[in-house]
């Protein structure tokens, strides 16, 4: 009887011991923070080529421009580089809403890949095909400000060294 005891001691003490050794399973982690690039002008330019939006330097300077370069509040609260509103009739990325209507993203990342989908469904609606196209798009869908097509030129010219 005194040896059952000794066993069934040894199994309680043993085996969760040895089940602490064992490598932790990170798996349910959906972000592992080494792998969140931390955005900069030339990260989310890499972002902006890598998810297949067109014109990428009006994509790029439009980030720039809606952010505040990154420190809007729209930005910081909610990962929303390009001021885009929730939608309700295309394909989304955005993880929902907040109060005004604008959409949240789990990351910046997501944002760029919404502005694909965005892009997408007005470049196929409107058949557009050029530059001077998009920009007319711009300033009949997106830009609230009429000044704002002039802006998106002018900062082209400011950030080319990025797009080289």
């Amino acid at each position: 009887m005194k040896t059952k005891k000794i066993l069934v001691l040894i199994f309680l003490f043993l085996i969760p011991a040895w089940e602490f050794q064992k490598e932790p399973d990170f798996k349910f982690f959906k972000i592992i923070p080494e792998e969140v690039e931390k955005i900069s002008h030339q990260n989310l330019y890499n972002e902006i080529i890598e998810s297949g939006i067109k014109f990428p330097e009006i994509a790029f300077v439009q980030a720039i421009i809606e952010s505040g370069n990154f420190t809007s509040g729209l930005f910081k609260k909610h990962n929303n580089l390009f001021g885009m509103r929730f939608p309700g009739r295309r394909e989304t990325t955005s993880i929902g809403r907040n109060k005004r209507g604008y959409a949240r993203y789990e990351d910046w990342d997501d944002s760029v890949k919404d502005y694909f989908h965005w892009q997408s469904f007005f470049m196929r609606r409107r058949d557009i095909n050029t530059k001077e196209e998009y920009l007319d798009l711009l300033d009949d869908v997106y830009a609230e400000d009429k000044s704002y097509v002039t802006v998106i030129r002018k900062n082209i010219k400011q950030y080319k060294h990025i797009f080289d």
